[in-house]
């Protein structure tokens, strides 16, 4: 008799090695449960190529582990069987690391022997596009791994490379699909081989570009590589990036100020993952010498900064301090300290009080325990934590998740509402995504939203969840537009909207996750439904001036975003609502909502008698 499998509780959401076995587990799981296909886990460990008992210790709690190679064959296995949400495993694995297992490659769909054919092509098509770089990529490593330059090959290909980083950068510009999150992925991993030739068009982007805040998390993934392989790494290309981030991050405070979403907090995760002799070289305890240390405590001091920013800025200064990067424990702790009094109190923004204190309660925990990530939430008795804790057990009890990775999938969903360092909540939801319970834990998360005592503040780490989750369900369509709805009436009730902030970042999440959730490919018939339902809060927002007060920018910006990317073909001869509403808001007060609702108009709608709608890779042209 075969011994029960093994528990995934997840006791520390920064060991990576235990969410990917969690997620590998979820899928065996699920294939287990349908019954028509018996697969062992012998028959399993021959196809990936692991022995019977190194596939067995990688599932358990042994020191064994799944490398990328395996994972992608697991992707392979499981997408074969017809495995629902299968396909994530391997890109799961080089998000949460940050690099790519340099021990065991994937090899290229695509035969070498077409290698060239590829790269010469000039498409539309994101799934040529995302084939072109996998292929280049695997070119690259090869002469990377013989201690081979790799300046004729780029020389070379020059003007295909930069062709190909525009459309990957348009690619991953789009909402967080699978497929646009692995542009990304891409998008750094070309560049951890490339970055001196693709820098200029990275930092354009992300400074310039309508949709260029996405950008910054291919600027840390190429951090992430190029540090990793530092031995090995052109000296020429890591100048160029470290100074590329040098300058990125020296005007993020500036470069906020016009970003979609600051919330999203990108920027941050970069400035997390600068490494210590890029940004301290005088010493530790040196408290003029950390840039990146005086960038973090910046925003987390913000008041006019989101509670998302703020809180992972501040976690993320002690999580460098930890780990031996920027300041020591001492000089972060006398900073956090005088931060935490600040957040105790939270005169400056009564309207995120309780997050504050959250936020607050969070940091002791780490400081006092010397760990780098809250794991273990410290009591409260605020009604919207039992909200939060009364979810997560009906969710821990929910009999469609199998008994083993059910705690873990609770422990995760409590991560995605309570964590405040903003690196490990979003690693939560990807993983919860890659594991394949984003319709449970998007039932969980539907009742935090339908719960009154729940505050705004925890309302938006709900949406951006929904949002990130990818789950187009009847029950999700009707949350998302709710929330817009409540949200809307919340900022319309109000004479000044610059007194109350966190009902504008409501607002905000609630319009980007109808974007992220139904803008996506695939998904046009759900979007021109949410759309119609939600068409005269659209119609208020782009034309009745409510959005014109620089306090309400957000807002005007949300939806500039919502419809460019949930653009419908032309019904009747009829203009598309977002036709309409974007040419409305090419004349808004905001420059950044103009700018986006320009740009939208000048590709996306294709010249024919239907105004067909294009990609919006599309926007590349033939650059």
């Amino acid at each position: 008799m075969a011994p029960p499998p093994h528990t995934h509780v997840l006791l520390d959401i920064g060991i990576h090695r235990d969410l990917i076995r969690y997620a590998v587990a979820s899928h065996i799981a699920r294939l287990e449960e349908r019954g028509e296909f018996q697969v062992s886990n012998k028959e399993l460990a021959v196809r990936v190529g692991m022995k019977e008992s190194q596939f067995s210790h990688a599932l358990g709690d042994a020191p064994d582990r799944f490398g990328d190679a395996h994972l992608a064959r697991l992707d392979l296995i499981m997408t074969a069987l017809g495995v629902e949400h299968a396909g994530g495993l391997g890109a799961l694995a080089v998000r949460l690391r940050g690099s790519q297992d340099q021990a065991g490659p994937v090899e290229p769909h695509t035969p070498a022997s077409r290698h060239d054919q590829l790269l010469a092509r000039v498409s539309d098509d994101e799934d040529i596009a995302l084939a072109q770089v996998e292929a280049l990529v695997s070119q690259l490593r090869v002469l990377s791994d013989l201690r081979r330059p790799l300046h004729r090959q780029l020389r070379d290909r020059r003007d295909a490379v930069r062709k190909l980083v525009a459309r990957l950068i348009l690619i991953g510009a789009a909402p967080p699909t699978r497929r646009n999150v692995e542009a990304l992925i891409w998008l750094g991993t070309l560049s951890g081989y490339a970055f001196d030739l693709m820098a200029g068009q990275l930092e354009k982007a992300v400074r310039t570009a309508p949709l260029g805040f996405r950008v910054w998390r291919a600027v840390t993934k190429s951090v992430l590589l190029n540090t990793a392989k530092s031995a090995h790494a052109d000296k020429a290309a890591l100048n160029a990036l470290r100074a590329c981030v040098g300058r990125l991050l020296g005007d993020a405070e500036k470069l906020r100020m016009t970003s979609l979403y600051p919330g999203r907090s990108l920027d941050l995760e970069l400035a997390i993952a600068v490494p210590a002799d890029w940004s301290a070289p005088a010493g530790p305890q040196d408290e003029n010498g950390d840039w990146v240390g005086r960038m973090l405590l910046t925003r987390a001091q913000n008041r006019d900064a989101t509670l998302r920013e703020r809180g992972t800025a501040a976690h993320g200064l002690w999580q460098r301090a930890v780990a031996g990067r920027g300041w020591d424990r001492a000089v972060v702790g006398r900073h956090l300290e005088a931060l935490i009094g600040d957040f105790e109190d939270a005169r400056d923004r009564p309207d995120i009080a309780a997050g504050l204190r959250w936020t607050a309660a969070t940091l002791r925990v780490v400081m006092e325990r010397d760990e780098g990530v809250c794991n273990d939430w410290p009591h409260t008795d605020e009604p919207w934590f039992h909200a939060v804790m009364d979810a997560a057990a009906r969710l821990g009890a929910d009999p469609s998740i199998p008994d083993h990775v059910r705690p873990g999938t609770r422990k995760l969903f409590e991560h995605a509402l309570l964590q405040n360092a903003g690196v490990s909540r979003r690693q939560a939801i990807d993983t919860i995504v890659a594991a394949g319970w984003a319709e449970q834990v998007a039932t969980a998360l539907i009742e935090i939203l339908a719960r009154e005592e729940v505050e705004s503040w925890l309302r938006i780490r709900a949406l951006f969840a929904l949002g990130f989750l990818q789950c187009r369900s009847e029950q999700v369509e009707d949350a998302l537009v709710e929330a817009c709805l409540v949200a809307h009436d919340k900022l319309t009730g109000q004479k000044h909207p610059g007194d109350h902030p966190a009902t504008v970042t409501e607002l905000h999440a609630a319009l980007f996750s109808v974007g992220d959730c139904f803008g996506a490919r695939g998904a046009e018939a759900q979007a021109r439904a949410v759309r119609k339902r939600l068409k005269d809060v659209l119609e208020q927002l782009a034309g009745n001036g409510s959005t014109n007060t620089p306090q309400a920018w957000p807002v005007a910006r949300a939806t500039a975003y919502l419809l460019t990317v949930t653009a419908q073909d032309r019904e009747d001869d009829r203009p598309d609502l977002a036709e309409e509403l974007l040419t409305v808001l090419t004349r808004h007060r905001d420059e950044v909502t103009r700018k986006l609702s320009a740009w939208a108009l000048d590709f996306r709608f294709e010249d024919d008698e239907k105004h067909t709608v294009r990609p919006l890779i599309a926007a590349a042209g033939g650059s």
